[in-house]
């Protein structure tokens, strides 16, 4: 019977918690999307079937998507599936639930700091304001401290607070020519 001790197994042994870094039209240019994602072979689509209708008996809607396998990365890729839980509200109910059953120290830690990352998202407009958002982003880039995959890390505090510095920069050269 699947239930959240279950899921749980999962999501310490497989289980990510990250966020996504896009361009949008906010007040500062940038968005934060938090995700969770599961990726299993394709041999164990039914345990992430069987996942997601159970996530979805407890308002956590979750995605079932594909991947195939990409030989370019390793000659050992197979395909696979992967359970995607994005929005900020199911992500904090998400993290609800996994605060309390989480036992692996590590892992525990990232979700104590992906639950801190999406209360501060809560909060109305986080994202207008450049300070509060390199706090933000400096939580997330404690949270990728702490993987074992380090991956693609293209967005860091040092990458904002150098664009920032650039921004103004040239705004004040032009502004001085101009």
């Amino acid at each position: 019977m699947i239930n959240f001790d279950w899921f749980t197994g999962f999501a310490e042994s497989e289980g990510t918690f990250s966020f996504c870094i896009c361009r949008t039209n906010y007040t500062i240019g940038w968005r934060i999307q938090p995700y969770f994602k599961v990726n299993v072979a394709e041999s164990d689509r039914t345990a992430l079937e069987k996942l997601q209708a159970f996530l979805l008996s407890h308002n956590i809607i979750a995605h079932l998507n594909f991947n195939p396998k990409h030989k370019r990365w390793s000659r050992n890729a197979s395909n696979q599936y992967r359970l995607d839980i994005y929005r900020l509200d199911n992500c904090i109910k998400l993290a609800n639930i996994l605060l309390k059953r989480i036992h692996l120290p590590t892992k525990k830690r990232q979700v104590e700091i992906w639950a801190k990352i999406l209360k501060q998202l809560k909060e109305k407009h986080p994202l207008n304001n450049r300070e509060k958002f390199l706090q933000i982003i400096e939580e997330i880039d404690n949270l990728n401290s702490l993987r074992k995959s380090r991956g693609r890390r293209k967005y860091s505090k040092l990458f904002f607070e150098r664009l920032w510095e650039l921004n103004v920069i040239g705004r004040l050269s032009y502004e001085e020519n101009g």
